[in-house]
């Protein structure tokens, strides 16, 4: 009887620690995924910045 309660609880643990290896592996696709979309806006935002800067010259030079 005890050596199936111990069997039981050791077969919990391992699907426990299973299903934690899964979690983290997910977060850790999320952080990449993260990053890369920080990494994509900042790109965006520094076309855009350049843009407006080009577009700044062009109205002052008209003026």
């Amino acid at each position: 009887m005890r050596e199936k309660v111990l069997d039981e609880k050791e077969k919990q643990l391992d699907e426990t620690i299973q299903e934690y290896r899964k979690l983290i592996s997910e977060v850790k696709d999320l952080k990449q995924k993260y990053l890369d979309a920080v990494k994509g806006v900042n790109e965006i935002k520094s076309k855009y910045e350049k843009e407006m800067e080009t577009q700044l010259q062009r109205i002052r030079k008209q003026k």
